[in-house]
C-alpha cells in the first residue's frame, strides 16, 4: 500500500467519501427499480464502492482517473436522461415507472441533487490530482517542496 504524504491523504479521504455516498444514494433506490434497472444500479453501486477502495489503499493516477471517468460518465448520462440536479424523472432510469414530468421532490429529489454535487465534486478532485501529477511530469526540475 502506498502511504502519501498526511497533505495528500486529504484529498484521497474526501475522494473516498464522496464515493462511498455516491454507492449508498444509489442503493436507496433498489426497491422502487424494475428488475433491469435495479441491476444496472447495484452495478454501478459497486463501481463506486471499488473505485472508493481503489482511491484509499492505492492512490495512483490509474485510481484517479477511474474516478474521474465514472464521475464524469455519471453526471452525463444523468442529465443526459433529464435528471438536471432533482427537477425531472424519466423513464426507464431510477424508477421508470414515474412519468417523464413527474418532479422528483422530497428525499428523491434531494438524493438526486446529493448524488450530481457528488459526482462534480469528485470530476473537480480528481481532475485537480492527475493535473497536479502531470505538471510534476512536466516540470522534473521544479522543487518538489514548495506548494
Amino acid at each position: 500500500m502506498v502511504q502519501p504524504s498526511r497533505r495528500a491523504r486529504v484529498p484521497v479521504m474526501v475522494a473516498a467519501v464522496c464515493a462511498v455516498s455516491q454507492a449508498a444514494l444509489h442503493l436507496l433506490f433498489i426497491g422502487s427499480l424494475p428488475g433491469p434497472t435495479a441491476v444496472l444500479t447495484v452495478v454501478l453501486a459497486l463501481a463506486c464502492a471499488l473505485c472508493a477502495i481503489e482511491v484509499w489503499l492505492r492512490p495512483r493516477p490509474h485510481a484517479w482517473a477511474m474516478m474521474l471517468v465514472l464521475s464524469v460518465t455519471m453526471i452525463v448520462v444523468h442529465i443526459g436522461l433529464g435528471h438536471d440536479g432533482a427537477v425531472t424523472h424519466t423513464a426507464g432510469h431510477h424508477g421508470g415507472h414515474l412519468d417523464e414530468r413527474t418532479p422528483l421532490t422530497g428525499f428523491a429529489g434531494l438524493a438526486m441533487s446529493a448524488a450530481m454535487w457528488l459526482a462534480l465534486a469528485e470530476t473537480v478532485l480528481a481532475a485537480g490530482v492527475l493535473l497536479g501529477v502531470a505538471w510534476r511530469r512536466i516540470t522534473p526540475g521544479r522543487n518538489r517542496t514548495c506548494p
